[in-house]
């Protein structure tokens, strides 16, 4: 507190010659006369006390109220209870700015700490998407080259593959059996024209028995390639199964950080109220007793109040349990 104007009882007791009971006072109060001097003045206060110095120059003031009143200068400590309730409102209003101010502090180092564990959260999974799914097109990659490899080798076998032997006819098995009896009793001319039946007959067989050969390669081709089709269709969705499961995974793990955010918001809000309201109810208290010297109002913010509501107490985000879900 500065430019305060002594009133000129309080000079008469801290500046000129004191009398000997104020001097008693003086002798036993831990408050030297300069403080009692500078920090009594009534006739003209001067409210805008630095927040730093309210406690002591609360403490000072109920040394003087204590001293006037064993001094019997009542009117002194009427001024003087007047001045401690003004310090004391704006103690409470100091107090209450202050908490305000932690709790935005806090809330804005959780939203901080929100956006960056959000952007690490959104980082490792992508990247984790990304590998994951580059795993499931590997695996399918392979799978389509074991196939084109299983057909090359069966159509490299078929080059090797001998035609069975054409089971002929009935009709030419007995043209066959006339054309040697038509032989033996030299009947050339009409064995002539049995032969070149026979020939007919034969190339006709042989192309049949050719045809149905080629068939049955064509359906086992058919059913090796329906079989590969299938193999691929069923880890085709196997593996998108497997990615959707993480790509739910990760939004439940969203869902669950989202829901732990909200959690410490309305943390932070219903401790801020209870401040709040506790500041409130201790300001309407007054005449706060010195006790040893040292000021007992419980309205003093303490400095190490911030690590009382410390954000930190609660930040063991889910999000850091993560990578084991991830992982899986």
């Amino acid at each position: 507190m500065s430019n305060l104007n002594l009133s000129q009882s309080c000079i008469t007791y801290a500046a000129e010659k004191p009398s000997e009971r104020v001097q008693e006072y003086l002798r036993n109060s831990v408050v030297s006369p300069n403080q009692l001097s500078q920090y009594t003045s009534l006739q003209s206060f001067d409210e805008k006390v630095p927040a730093d110095r309210i406690p002591s120059v609360l403490e000072e003031l109920r040394l003087y109220e204590d001293f006037c009143v064993k001094n019997d200068q009542y009117i002194e400590a009427n001024k003087c209870v007047k001045m401690i309730e003004t310090l004391q409102k704006q103690e409470v209003k100091i107090s209450e700015k202050t908490i305000k101010n932690i709790n935005q502090s806090e809330m804005s180092e959780l939203e901080e700490i929100n956006l960056q564990q959000f952007k690490e959260f959104n980082e490792i999974w992508d990247k984790t998407i990304e590998e994951y799914t580059k795993e499931l097109k590997q695996k399918e990659q392979e799978l389509i080259q074991q196939h084109e490899q299983q057909i090359h080798e069966f159509d490299e076998s078929i080059k090797y593959i001998q035609f069975p032997k054409t089971k002929y006819s009935t009709e030419v098995i007995q043209l066959r059996y006339l054309l040697e009896q038509l032989n033996k009793n030299k009947r050339y001319l009409e064995s002539h024209d049995v032969k070149k039946r026979i020939l007919e007959l034969e190339q006709r067989d042989e192309q049949k028995w050719t045809a149905i050969f080629q068939q049955k390669v064509a359906v086992k081709r058919v059913q090796l390639l329906q079989k590969q089709k299938a193999e691929l269709q069923a880890l085709q969705s196997k593996l998108e199964n497997q990615l959707q499961l993480k790509i739910r995974t990760r939004k439940q793990e969203m869902n669950k950080y989202a829901q732990w955010l909200q959690n410490m918001k309305q943390e932070l809000s219903v401790t801020q109220g209870l401040e709040l309201s506790r500041i409130m109810v201790q300001g309407e208290k007054r005449n706060v007793k010195v006790e040893g010297g040292q000021c007992n109002s419980s309205l003093i913010v303490s400095q190490n109040y911030s690590q009382l509501l410390d954000v930190s107490r609660s930040y063991n985000s889910p999000m850091n349990g993560n990578q084991s879900s991830i992982q899986n």
